[in-house]
């Protein structure tokens, strides 16, 4: 298996503007991999230096999601 840790990751745009994103197992943070708040997670530092498995290399895209009524 050429991808042994699993781990779905996504980031969420908060009501104030700025991303918030919850890296594998840790707590929910609004900061990226440089101690900065996340302007767009194209550009922040999504590359852990400490945990192989929590290097998101690669962005896949936006997506919508609307609120249930």
């Amino acid at each position: 298996n050429n991808y042994p840790y699993r781990d779905y990751h996504w980031y969420r745009q908060d009501n104030y503007g700025f991303w918030s994103h919850k890296p594998g197992s840790n707590d929910v943070t609004c900061l990226d991999y440089d101690q900065n708040r996340i302007l767009d997670p194209v550009d922040c530092n999504r590359k852990s230096i400490y945990e192989e498995s929590l290097r998101y290399e690669v962005f896949i895209g936006y997506f919508a999601v609307l609120p249930l009524e």
